[in-house]
Protein backbone atom coordinates (compact mmCIF):
# COMPACT_ATOMS: atom_id res chain seq x y z
CA UNK A 1 0.00 0.00 0.00
CA UNK A 2 1.53 3.38 -1.06
CA UNK A 3 2.06 5.98 2.03
CA UNK A 4 -0.46 8.52 0.10
CA UNK A 5 -2.72 5.52 0.49
CA UNK A 6 -1.89 4.73 4.10
CA UNK A 7 -2.22 8.04 5.11
CA UNK A 8 -5.78 8.40 3.16
CA UNK A 9 -6.67 4.94 5.12
CA UNK A 10 -5.82 5.96 8.47
CA UNK A 11 -7.39 9.43 8.02
CA UNK A 12 -10.62 7.90 7.45
CA UNK A 13 -10.65 5.49 9.88
CA UNK A 14 -10.21 8.45 12.37
CA UNK A 15 -12.67 10.36 10.77
CA UNK A 16 -15.18 7.78 10.80
CA UNK A 17 -14.52 7.06 14.71
CA UNK A 18 -14.51 11.35 15.85
CA UNK A 19 -17.73 11.50 13.98
CA UNK A 20 -20.25 12.80 16.79
CA UNK A 21 -22.34 10.16 18.44
CA UNK A 22 -20.57 7.29 17.22
CA UNK A 23 -17.37 7.64 20.37
CA UNK A 24 -17.67 4.61 22.28
CA UNK A 25 -20.17 2.65 20.91
CA UNK A 26 -18.69 0.93 18.76
CA UNK A 27 -15.09 -0.80 20.35
CA UNK A 28 -13.94 -2.54 17.26
CA UNK A 29 -13.84 1.18 15.35
CA UNK A 30 -12.33 2.36 18.48
CA UNK A 31 -9.44 -0.81 18.25
CA UNK A 32 -9.15 0.03 14.68
CA UNK A 33 -8.33 3.51 15.51
CA UNK A 34 -5.83 3.38 18.38
CA UNK A 35 -4.03 0.44 16.57
CA UNK A 36 -3.67 3.03 13.74
CA UNK A 37 -2.33 5.83 16.65
CA UNK A 38 -5.35 8.53 17.23
CA UNK A 39 -4.70 9.74 20.19
CA UNK A 40 -7.92 10.77 20.85
CA UNK A 41 -9.54 7.08 20.23
CA UNK A 42 -6.77 6.44 23.22
CA UNK A 43 -8.07 9.16 25.28
CA UNK A 44 -11.70 8.23 24.49
CA UNK A 45 -10.60 5.08 25.77
CA UNK A 46 -9.02 5.84 28.87
CA UNK A 47 -12.18 8.14 29.90
CA UNK A 48 -14.32 4.61 29.38
CA UNK A 49 -11.66 2.65 31.71
CA UNK A 50 -11.55 6.08 34.01
CA UNK A 51 -15.74 6.29 34.27
CA UNK A 52 -17.55 5.56 37.26
CA UNK A 53 -20.42 4.54 35.13
CA UNK A 54 -20.43 0.39 35.00
CA UNK A 55 -21.10 -0.01 31.66
CA UNK A 56 -19.02 2.45 30.19
CA UNK A 57 -16.48 0.65 32.73
CA UNK A 58 -16.78 -2.66 31.46
CA UNK A 59 -16.66 -1.73 28.08
CA UNK A 60 -13.09 0.17 28.40
CA UNK A 61 -11.84 -2.98 29.74
CA UNK A 62 -13.75 -4.85 27.06
CA UNK A 63 -11.77 -2.10 24.38
CA UNK A 64 -9.04 -3.20 26.25
CA UNK A 65 -8.93 -7.23 25.84
CA UNK A 66 -9.11 -6.73 22.34
CA UNK A 67 -5.91 -4.76 21.70
CA UNK A 68 -3.29 -7.20 20.91
CA UNK A 69 -0.28 -7.28 23.05
CA UNK A 70 2.79 -5.48 22.16
CA UNK A 71 5.84 -7.54 20.66
CA UNK A 72 7.91 -5.90 23.57
CA UNK A 73 6.95 -5.49 26.57
CA UNK A 74 7.17 -1.45 27.34
CA UNK A 75 9.38 0.18 30.03
CA UNK A 76 6.77 1.23 32.91
CA UNK A 77 8.27 3.79 35.10
CA UNK A 78 7.12 6.10 37.96
CA UNK A 79 8.19 9.09 38.77
CA UNK A 80 7.91 10.25 42.13
CA UNK A 81 9.07 13.04 44.27
CA UNK A 82 7.87 15.80 46.60
CA UNK A 83 6.30 18.79 45.21
CA UNK A 84 8.58 21.40 44.07
CA UNK A 85 11.04 19.06 42.73
CA UNK A 86 10.38 19.75 39.10
CA UNK A 87 8.70 16.82 37.91
CA UNK A 88 7.01 18.23 35.31
CA UNK A 89 9.81 19.58 33.84
CA UNK A 90 11.84 16.73 34.25
CA UNK A 91 9.02 14.62 32.37
CA UNK A 92 8.90 17.06 29.96
CA UNK A 93 12.53 17.59 28.80
CA UNK A 94 12.83 13.73 29.48
CA UNK A 95 10.21 13.02 27.24
CA UNK A 96 11.56 15.11 24.17
CA UNK A 97 14.65 13.39 24.46
CA UNK A 98 13.20 10.40 23.88
CA UNK A 99 10.16 11.14 21.42
CA UNK A 100 13.18 12.70 19.57
CA UNK A 101 15.17 9.65 19.85
CA UNK A 102 11.52 8.26 17.86
CA UNK A 103 10.66 6.49 20.42
CA UNK A 104 6.69 6.38 21.60
CA UNK A 105 6.04 8.15 25.22
CA UNK A 106 3.16 8.12 26.77
CA UNK A 107 2.57 10.20 30.46
CA UNK A 108 0.14 9.38 33.12
CA UNK A 109 -0.04 12.49 35.22
CA UNK A 110 -1.84 12.07 38.54
CA UNK A 111 -2.92 15.11 39.68
CA UNK A 112 -3.94 16.34 43.13
CA UNK A 113 -7.99 17.15 42.62
CA UNK A 114 -10.08 20.18 43.32
CA UNK A 115 -12.03 19.35 46.20
CA UNK A 116 -14.76 21.54 44.52
CA UNK A 117 -14.80 19.95 41.12
CA UNK A 118 -13.09 16.97 41.94
CA UNK A 119 -10.95 17.68 38.68
CA UNK A 120 -7.48 18.28 37.93
CA UNK A 121 -5.82 21.07 39.55
CA UNK A 122 -2.37 21.62 38.24
CA UNK A 123 -3.58 20.42 34.92
CA UNK A 124 0.18 18.67 33.27
CA UNK A 125 -0.93 18.50 29.96
CA UNK A 126 -1.13 22.33 29.86
CA UNK A 127 2.40 22.56 31.84
CA UNK A 128 4.42 19.84 29.62
CA UNK A 129 2.50 21.74 26.35
CA UNK A 130 5.91 20.78 24.27
CA UNK A 131 6.09 17.05 24.69
CA UNK A 132 2.07 17.28 24.25
CA UNK A 133 2.31 18.56 21.04
CA UNK A 134 5.14 15.73 19.60
CA UNK A 135 3.57 13.26 17.71
CA UNK A 136 5.22 10.47 19.52
CA UNK A 137 3.85 11.65 22.49
CA UNK A 138 0.73 10.91 25.01
CA UNK A 139 -0.23 12.98 27.66
CA UNK A 140 -3.04 11.63 30.17
CA UNK A 141 -3.43 13.68 33.34
CA UNK A 142 -5.83 12.45 35.66
CA UNK A 143 -7.70 13.60 38.78
CA UNK A 144 -6.44 11.74 41.75
CA UNK A 145 -9.96 12.32 43.38
CA UNK A 146 -10.80 10.89 46.41
CA UNK A 147 -8.59 7.26 46.15
CA UNK A 148 -5.99 6.97 48.89
CA UNK A 149 -2.44 8.05 48.28
CA UNK A 150 -3.75 9.63 44.45
CA UNK A 151 -3.66 7.12 42.52
CA UNK A 152 -7.12 5.67 40.80
CA UNK A 153 -7.44 1.92 40.47
CA UNK A 154 -7.96 2.77 36.74
CA UNK A 155 -4.52 3.74 36.20
CA UNK A 156 -3.24 0.02 36.03
CA UNK A 157 -5.62 -0.56 33.46
CA UNK A 158 -4.24 2.86 31.37
CA UNK A 159 -1.00 1.50 31.49
CA UNK A 160 -1.86 -2.03 29.75
CA UNK A 161 -3.90 0.51 27.07
CA UNK A 162 -0.88 2.78 26.79
CA UNK A 163 1.15 -0.18 26.20
CA UNK A 164 -0.82 -1.94 23.84
CA UNK A 165 -1.66 1.23 22.14
CA UNK A 166 2.65 0.97 21.40
CA UNK A 167 4.07 3.09 23.42
CA UNK A 168 7.28 2.46 24.38
CA UNK A 169 7.93 3.94 27.30
CA UNK A 170 5.62 5.19 29.91
CA UNK A 171 5.52 7.56 32.57
CA UNK A 172 3.67 7.48 35.81
CA UNK A 173 3.91 10.69 37.73
CA UNK A 174 2.35 10.66 41.38
CA UNK A 175 1.98 14.09 43.53
CA UNK A 176 4.33 13.44 45.66
CA UNK A 177 2.73 13.58 48.71
CA UNK A 178 4.04 10.33 50.59
CA UNK A 179 0.96 7.83 50.22
CA UNK A 180 0.79 7.42 46.37
CA UNK A 181 4.54 6.03 45.69
CA UNK A 182 3.48 2.52 47.05
CA UNK A 183 0.84 1.95 44.55
CA UNK A 184 2.86 3.40 41.89
CA UNK A 185 4.97 1.02 42.73
CA UNK A 186 3.10 -1.46 42.67
CA UNK A 187 2.06 -0.80 39.11
CA UNK A 188 5.32 0.40 36.97
CA UNK A 189 8.51 -1.68 36.50
CA UNK A 190 10.93 0.83 37.83
CA UNK A 191 10.75 3.67 40.38
CA UNK A 192 12.89 6.81 40.30
CA UNK A 193 12.68 9.25 42.70
CA UNK A 194 13.37 13.34 42.09
CA UNK A 195 15.22 14.70 44.86
CA UNK A 196 15.76 18.88 45.01
CA UNK A 197 19.85 20.24 46.08
CA UNK A 198 20.01 20.18 49.86
CA UNK A 199 17.23 17.63 50.38
CA UNK A 200 19.14 15.28 53.09
CA UNK A 201 16.67 15.69 55.68
CA UNK A 202 14.31 13.42 53.43
CA UNK A 203 15.24 10.11 54.87
CA UNK A 204 13.66 11.03 57.98
CA UNK A 205 10.09 9.71 58.45
CA UNK A 206 7.85 9.05 56.31
CA UNK A 207 9.99 10.02 52.82
CA UNK A 208 12.87 7.58 53.93
CA UNK A 209 10.09 4.42 52.68
CA UNK A 210 10.22 6.22 49.20
CA UNK A 211 13.62 6.23 49.40
CA UNK A 212 13.39 2.49 50.07
CA UNK A 213 11.25 1.84 46.88
CA UNK A 214 13.51 4.06 44.37
CA UNK A 215 15.50 2.08 42.18
CA UNK A 216 17.02 5.03 40.86
CA UNK A 217 17.51 8.31 41.99
CA UNK A 218 18.08 11.81 40.80
CA UNK A 219 18.80 15.12 42.25
CA UNK A 220 17.03 17.74 39.57
CA UNK A 221 18.17 21.05 39.73
CA UNK A 222 21.77 20.97 38.95
CA UNK A 223 22.10 24.24 37.36
CA UNK A 224 22.92 27.61 38.14
CA UNK A 225 24.30 28.73 41.27
CA UNK A 226 22.88 25.27 43.02
CA UNK A 227 25.02 22.94 41.37
CA UNK A 228 27.55 22.48 44.61
CA UNK A 229 24.35 21.66 46.55
CA UNK A 230 23.35 19.08 44.39
CA UNK A 231 26.58 17.63 44.11
CA UNK A 232 26.48 17.76 47.87
CA UNK A 233 23.20 15.88 47.95
CA UNK A 234 24.50 13.35 45.77
CA UNK A 235 27.05 12.22 47.70
CA UNK A 236 24.73 12.34 51.02
CA UNK A 237 22.54 9.86 49.33
CA UNK A 238 24.80 8.07 47.77
CA UNK A 239 26.29 6.94 51.13
CA UNK A 240 22.46 6.86 52.90
CA UNK A 241 21.64 4.51 50.21
CA UNK A 242 23.97 1.68 51.51
CA UNK A 243 23.00 1.97 55.12
CA UNK A 244 19.30 0.75 53.83
CA UNK A 245 18.58 -2.73 52.86
CA UNK A 246 19.40 -3.90 49.85
CA UNK A 247 16.60 -4.22 47.49
CA UNK A 248 18.17 -6.01 44.05
CA UNK A 249 20.92 -8.40 44.29
CA UNK A 250 21.54 -7.82 40.46
CA UNK A 251 20.84 -3.96 40.46
CA UNK A 252 22.97 -1.60 42.41
CA UNK A 253 21.16 1.53 42.71
CA UNK A 254 22.88 5.03 41.75
CA UNK A 255 22.50 8.45 42.33
CA UNK A 256 22.50 10.69 39.56
CA UNK A 257 22.57 14.49 38.50
CA UNK A 258 19.98 16.53 36.24
CA UNK A 259 18.75 19.85 34.81
CA UNK A 260 15.74 20.04 33.03
CA UNK A 261 16.07 23.61 33.38
CA UNK A 262 19.92 23.77 31.20
CA UNK A 263 18.81 20.12 29.71
CA UNK A 264 21.63 17.73 31.48
CA UNK A 265 22.14 14.86 33.13
CA UNK A 266 19.03 13.26 30.87
CA UNK A 267 21.18 10.97 28.82
CA UNK A 268 22.61 9.42 31.77
CA UNK A 269 19.46 8.94 33.32
CA UNK A 270 18.30 7.04 29.84
CA UNK A 271 21.57 5.03 30.09
CA UNK A 272 21.11 3.75 33.52
CA UNK A 273 17.19 3.17 32.91
CA UNK A 274 18.01 0.89 29.84
CA UNK A 275 20.06 -0.58 31.87
CA UNK A 276 18.09 -1.41 34.89
CA UNK A 277 15.66 -2.81 31.86
CA UNK A 278 17.89 -5.07 30.37
CA UNK A 279 19.30 -6.70 33.75
CA UNK A 280 15.68 -7.52 34.86
CA UNK A 281 14.97 -8.54 31.12
CA UNK A 282 17.56 -10.70 31.18
CA UNK A 283 16.97 -12.53 34.30
CA UNK A 284 13.39 -13.27 33.82
CA UNK A 285 12.35 -10.78 37.20
CA UNK A 286 10.96 -8.01 34.71
CA UNK A 287 7.97 -10.47 33.59
CA UNK A 288 7.64 -12.69 36.99
CA UNK A 289 7.33 -9.05 38.84
CA UNK A 290 4.58 -7.86 36.63
CA UNK A 291 3.07 -11.50 37.19
CA UNK A 292 3.02 -11.18 40.94
CA UNK A 293 2.03 -7.28 40.82
CA UNK A 294 -1.57 -8.48 38.65
CA UNK A 295 -2.06 -11.14 41.53
CA UNK A 296 -1.98 -8.37 43.83
CA UNK A 297 -3.97 -6.18 41.99
CA UNK A 298 -6.55 -8.78 41.30
CA UNK A 299 -8.19 -8.21 44.72
CA UNK A 300 -8.76 -4.48 44.10
CA UNK A 301 -10.48 -5.61 40.87
CA UNK A 302 -12.53 -8.44 42.24
CA UNK A 303 -13.79 -6.09 45.33
CA UNK A 304 -15.11 -3.35 42.46
CA UNK A 305 -16.53 -6.53 40.90
CA UNK A 306 -18.21 -7.82 43.54
CA UNK A 307 -19.82 -4.06 45.08
CA UNK A 308 -21.04 -3.47 41.58
CA UNK A 309 -22.81 -7.04 41.67
CA UNK A 310 -24.17 -6.41 45.30
CA UNK A 311 -25.28 -2.63 44.40
CA UNK A 312 -27.19 -4.14 41.10
CA UNK A 313 -29.79 -5.68 43.55
CA UNK A 314 -32.22 -3.30 44.20
CA UNK A 315 -33.14 -4.35 47.27
CA UNK A 316 -29.63 -3.29 48.81
CA UNK A 317 -29.59 -0.53 46.62
CA UNK A 318 -32.92 1.29 48.23
CA UNK A 319 -31.62 -0.02 51.76
CA UNK A 320 -28.06 1.80 51.24
CA UNK A 321 -29.48 5.15 49.71
CA UNK A 322 -32.02 5.28 53.30
CA UNK A 323 -29.35 4.61 55.47
CA UNK A 324 -27.42 7.02 53.89
CA UNK A 325 -30.40 9.17 54.33
CA UNK A 326 -30.83 7.90 57.83
CA UNK A 327 -27.55 9.16 58.86
CA UNK A 328 -27.59 12.23 57.39
CA UNK A 329 -30.68 13.12 59.19
CA UNK A 330 -29.29 11.17 62.61
CA UNK A 331 -31.99 9.15 62.72
CA UNK A 332 -29.66 6.23 62.51
CA UNK A 333 -26.27 5.35 64.09
CA UNK A 334 -23.15 4.67 61.82
CA UNK A 335 -22.23 1.17 62.70
CA UNK A 336 -26.11 0.03 63.23
CA UNK A 337 -26.82 0.96 59.87
CA UNK A 338 -23.75 -0.73 58.74
CA UNK A 339 -24.53 -4.19 60.31
CA UNK A 340 -28.25 -3.79 59.26
CA UNK A 341 -26.69 -3.36 55.74
CA UNK A 342 -24.72 -6.61 56.44
CA UNK A 343 -27.13 -8.79 57.64
CA UNK A 344 -29.60 -7.74 54.13
CA UNK A 345 -26.51 -8.89 51.78
CA UNK A 346 -26.02 -11.87 53.51
CA UNK A 347 -29.37 -12.51 53.27
CA UNK A 348 -29.88 -11.98 49.75
CA UNK A 349 -26.63 -14.38 49.00
CA UNK A 350 -28.12 -17.41 50.96
CA UNK A 351 -31.50 -16.71 48.97
CA UNK A 352 -29.94 -17.33 45.96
Amino acid sequence: MSEEKKRFTNKSSADSFLQKGKRSNDIQKTVRAIKEGNKVALSQAITLIESQNNKQWHDGHALLDQLPNPKEPAMIIGITGSPGVGKSSFIEQFGLMLANQSLKVAVLAIDPSSQVSHGSILGDKTRMEKLGQHPNAFIRPSAAGKTLGGVAQSTKSSIALCEKAGYQVILVETVGVGQSEVLVHSMTDMMLLLLQPGSGDELQGIKKGVVELADLLVVNKHDSDKKDLAKQTKRYFANAIHMLSPKHHDWQIKVLLSSAQENTGLEEVWIDIKKFFNTKTTSGQLISNRITQSATWYDSYAQKTILDVILENEQINLLNDKHKEGIKNGEIPLFQAVELLRKAIKSQIVKK
